[in-house]
């Protein structure tokens, strides 16, 4: 019976590491903006995300691929980025989504590396307020001289960030963002509402806006070992 006890555990502990487990409890929506400026088009659009309150090293990026299936980028910022479409229905219907990462190509590197980070740092501004509601101010900003921020047209990310979900770290879609976050955690949690592109001359050349926050309880779990 110790045997057969020990046995089970075994084969427990092998499966577990085996398989990656990635829980989501949210689905944010978001109108997206280019807005119009010289010599660009303006465009909207709209997009999804999948994440975590509570842990943010992972995400997952929902689009339409057709009339039938979703397109689906799921990053780990240290381990796997993974590309794959899946029937809207069974997305929509499937608590747990099995995925073997035999069919994907592992990643080789992070995404930033540290030399990336040094050139970037989080600025913390005063409050704002939009429609008369407070929301947390911050901002992602490139340290290197101005005029070469200026030839490269380096943007400066700016973050909007509700105050009563505290509880909610920061939703970082870009790998910098997150990697500078991870290094420094200088800025407040709380509920994403708004996060836009400003250039150097101060134009704003891409906004997103929260539409609307599902609360949800979905996870991917990705096998190395399939059958």
């Amino acid at each position: 019976m110790k045997h057969l006890v020990l046995l089970i555990l075994l084969f427990s502990i092998i499966n577990l590491s085996a398989q990656n487990k990635y829980d989501f409890d949210y689905l944010l929506e978001f109108d997206d903006k280019t807005p119009l400026l010289k010599n660009s088009t303006h465009t909207d659009s709209t997009s999804f995300y999948l994440v975590n309150s509570n842990q943010n090293g992972y995400i997952l990026y929902v689009s339409d691929k057709d009339s039938l299936n979703h397109h689906l980028i799921f990053n780990d910022r240290e381990k796997t980025k993974l590309s794959f479409k899946i029937n809207k229905e069974s997305f929509a219907n499937t608590k747990i989504i099995r995925i073997c990462q035999q069919n994907f190509t592992p990643k080789k590197k992070k995404d930033i590396n540290e030399n990336d980070t040094k050139k970037y740092y989080f600025k913390n501004f005063n409050d704002t307020i939009i429609n008369n509601e407070v929301f947390y101010h911050y901002a992602l900003k490139n340290n290197i001289q101005k005029q070469i921020q200026k030839r490269k047209e380096i943007i400066t990310c700016h973050f909007i960030v509700k105050k009563d979900i505290l509880y909610f770290i920061p939703f970082l879609y870009h790998s910098l963002a997150y990697q500078k976050w991870k290094e420094d955690k200088n800025t407040p949690n709380g509920f994403p509402y708004m996060i836009y592109y400003e250039n150097f001359n101060g134009d704003i050349t891409f906004k997103m806006t929260l539409k609307n926050s599902i609360k949800i309880d979905k996870s991917i779990v990705i096998s190395t070992e399939c059958k």
